[in-house]
């Protein structure tokens, strides 16, 4: 009997043409939020600031299932390997707070005395 080995070959020129095309896309959407920063900035800084919690949640998340499946050691682990790659975003979530929305106005609350 003979053994069949069996190997996979990702093809090179599909995944070259997506990598394109996801450039393509991240460089409109982000000339889209450039232009949305000069015509509404206090919508752009809220739109930012969410999706920035957005993220940060995901990725902590992912953390704390890496951290649970190692101190379990169990094998249960199946996605294992997306949560460690979603968690890996953390450092740049800490860039991005330099860009994030500061306080503009003061608020007072007013007393009823």
């Amino acid at each position: 009997m003979a053994t069949e080995i069996m190997t996979f070959t990702p093809p090179v020129a599909d995944i070259d043409a997506r990598k394109s095309r996801a450039l393509i896309i991240g460089l409109v959407g982000l000339a889209l939020c450039a232009l949305g920063f000069f015509l509404d900035r206090e919508h752009f800084f809220r739109a930012w600031l969410i999706s920035f919690w957005l993220f940060l949640g995901i990725s902590l998340g992912s953390l704390a299932a890496v951290m649970v499946q190692h101190l379990t050691g169990g094998q249960w682990g199946v996605f294992r390997r997306v949560f460690e790659a979603s968690s890996r975003v953390l450092p740049l979530l800490r860039g991005r707070t330099a860009i994030s929305p500061r306080r503009t106005r003061s608020f007072t609350i007013a007393s009823s005395t």
